[in-house]
């Protein structure tokens, strides 16, 4: 992954700390519940802004993907549930693969 042990063991104890890993004896560390969530949470970003910027900017998906990339970590959830909603509450994004559905956003979609 071209990162040192004690780099790797230090990102270990600060996501082990907000909450984000859990510890199994004899199995190792695997994500908690908050894990998972924030994960989505990113993967959402990730892939609800790529659709946006591949369907209505026109931007190529390689540089759709990259520009994602950038800003997964910072997009809001108000800014994505509006691109999602505009969008009409996408299920995959470009590369095929699953975009995780919003709390609010596409809950009301399929409550409808």
């Amino acid at each position: 992954v071209g990162v040192s042990c004690a780099t790797a063991s230090e990102t270990l104890k600060k996501l082990y700390g907000k909450g984000m890993l859990k510890r199994r004896p004899w199995k190792g560390v695997s994500l908690s519940e908050a894990g998972v969530r924030e994960v989505d949470r990113i993967l959402r970003n990730h892939r609800v802004f790529e659709t946006y910027a591949y369907r209505f900017l026109s931007i190529s998906l390689k540089d759709a993907c990259k520009c994602a990339r950038r800003i997964e970590l910072y997009l809001s959830e108000e800014v994505v549930d509006s691109m999602c909603s505009i969008m009409g509450h996408p299920e995959k994004c470009p590369h095929n693969e699953r975009i995780p559905r919003g709390d609010e956003c596409c809950v009301r979609k399929y409550q409808s």
